[in-house]
């Protein structure tokens, strides 16, 4: 059986388009926590936490999960192009 060390991994750098939904997933990482900081400016801790979670967390996550679809599109076209370099 092959382990991680001894299979062929191809050595493949990050394309532009790939990066471009790796940055909106960061960026998203960011919008959470500010929503967060802002509502704790406004109520105490549990009231911001009981906030996010009824109004902010489902909608968040799918919108995590279609940009995180995105991301795998784009690696897995680059992945189907013949003599790929990138993902």
């Amino acid at each position: 059986m092959k382990t991680a060390e001894t299979t062929n991994k191809p050595d493949l750098q990050v394309s532009k388009e790939t990066a471009n939904f790796i940055g909106c997933l960061q960026q998203m990482q960011t919008l959470y926590s500010c929503v967060y900081a802002a509502l704790e400016t406004l109520y105490d801790d549990e009231t911001a936490h009981c906030l996010i979670n009824d109004y902010f967390y489902t909608e968040f996550k799918a919108l995590e999960k279609c940009v995180s679809g995105f991301l795998v599109d784009s690696i897995s076209e680059k992945l189907g192009e013949v003599g790929n370099t990138e993902i």
